[in-house]
């Protein structure tokens, strides 16, 4: 029977890495949370703070809202299948050595769930950046609406992890296509360092 996002709250086996560290190991199907230092200024990272500030304008993600980026592993090297700007692909977490990060491994995923949900980010290789399905979390995270748009064939980062979720033991409360970075720290136990001493 699949669990639902209340109960999967406090299961969770995670790992945090602060900028310049990486795990040795990584284990394919897990999530990585990450946390980009970005500038409003700069037009390569504006989209990192702006997520941020969008997801703390929810009462109920904003414990998470420090992580504005998402991906699943892909191999045991680091390799990460993420959706950026360009669309979805392969890439490494060394790409993000600039960033904190938090390697979520969910236990209740079974080599079989992994595998599914791995399967699934393969198939999507090479789809666009879902950019409508961005401004339509933005509107969202800004009033709160039940509105939403997207384009067919596209992908925004956390979307795609929690489609890779669902193939395992995760239900989500909304459309994967909805799902925000803040959304998954919180059902995957992601707690932003700050909060993790408390």
């Amino acid at each position: 029977m699949r669990k639902s996002v209340e109960e999967t709250l406090g299961d969770k086996n995670n790992q945090y890495f602060p900028v310049g560290e990486a795990p040795t190991e990584t284990v394919p199907g897990d999530i990585v949370l990450f946390h980009g230092y970005g500038s409003f200024k700069s037009p390569k990272t504006w989209t990192s703070p702006f997520i941020r500030f969008g997801q703390r304008l929810r009462p109920e993600i904003r414990p998470w809202a420090f992580w504005n980026h998402a991906a699943v592993v892909s191999n045991k090297e680091g390799g990460i299948i993420e959706a950026l700007g360009n669309g979805v692909s392969f890439g490494t977490l060394a790409d993000h050595k600039d960033e904190s990060f938090v390697v979520c491994s969910p236990t209740r995923l079974s080599k079989e769930d992994r595998a599914q949900g791995g399967f699934l980010c393969e198939t999507r290789l090479g789809r666009k950046y879902g950019f409508f399905t961005i401004l339509s979390c933005a509107y969202t995270l800004l009033t709160g609406g039940k509105f939403g748009f997207s384009m067919v064939g596209s992908d925004i980062c956390s979307g795609l992890a929690a489609a890779a979720l669902e193939r395992g033991w995760y239900v989500f409360d909304l459309p994967t296509d909805r799902i925000m970075p803040a959304h998954l720290g919180k059902v995957l136990g992601a707690q932003p360092p700050a909060l993790q001493q408390s």
